[in-house]
């Protein structure tokens, strides 16, 4: 039996959206204070796809920024009341794609609200990093560095000029 190397992460990741193909990282929040996962979706659509449930919306990688934006659709797998941190409880799409951090790969479900007064355009939760059948997550670091590229020997300015390059990404890099 082949034990599953299992992922040590940081307070704060760079995520790829790679089930929506949004190849630019997004800086994501990972709070195991929250139990569920959430994604920015501004100007979101509802439409049907074969009589299913679907949402077209874009992504916006960077805070503060409107360069990267990208228009990305995806069925609709649930619909959930979601109290925010500011106590306010509200009706929210679900949706379910594959996430990219690090080189791990797997599915995350995400409700999809604007997260414009946030720091962060997504919020992992505990259910999406943690489970007792996959064993996601070994350890949190409490740190203000990126864990997964901290481990791998590059530190988060090297990782960000290589996607800088890779996916031809405009922002500065900024650790803070």
């Amino acid at each position: 039996m082949t034990r599953q190397r299992l992922l040590v992460i940081g307070w704060r990741e760079w995520i790829t959206l790679s089930g929506l193909e949004c190849p630019t990282p997004i800086k994501a929040k990972i709070d195991t204070g929250a139990a569920t996962s959430a994604l920015h979706a501004s100007k979101l659509e509802h439409f049907e796809v074969d009589g299913q449930p679907w949402v077209r919306f874009t992504v916006r990688p960077h805070q503060r920024r409107t360069g990267g934006a990208m228009r990305v659709e995806a069925p609709v797998i649930d619909e959930r009341r979601v109290r925010s941190s500011n106590g306010k409880s509200e009706l929210r799409p679900v949706i379910e794609t594959e996430i990219s951090l690090g080189e791990q790969v797997w599915n995350v479900e995400f409700s999809l609200t604007r997260r414009n007064a946030m720091g962060f355009r997504i919020l992992l939760g505990r259910r999406s990093i943690a489970s007792p059948s996959r064993g996601r997550c070994q350890q949190l670091l409490p740190s203000r560095r990126n864990a997964v590229t901290q481990r791998r020997g590059v530190s988060g300015l090297e990782f960000r000029e290589r996607a800088r390059h890779q996916r031809a990404l405009s922002p500065r890099y900024r650790d803070h």
